[in-house]
């Protein structure tokens, strides 16, 4: 993530502290995350369509997980990460 926002301009400072770092670590340990149960599920073995019909909320994580996967595709096509 960290090369990914640095690809589009951000400052490395910025995402190491609350705002970049704090809420990936709220995010991964907080049992009430919407992410973090999607993640338990997965876990036990739940394909995303499933997990995401057990949650039944909107999993921003995965929305996030693809764009940062297509924002690294198209980075590493044009510049070394």
């Amino acid at each position: 993530m960290m090369r990914i926002a640095i690809n589009l301009g951000a400052l490395e400072k910025t995402l190491d502290g609350l705002v970049g770092i704090g809420d990936l670590i709220v995010t991964c340990t907080i049992t009430l995350s919407r992410s973090y149960s999607a993640g338990v599920l997965i876990g036990k073995g739940l394909d995303l369509s499933q997990t995401i019909l057990e949650i039944n909320m909107v999993v921003e994580g995965v929305k996030t997980c693809k764009s940062a996967y297509n924002l690294s595709i198209c980075f590493s096509n044009r510049a070394k990460f």
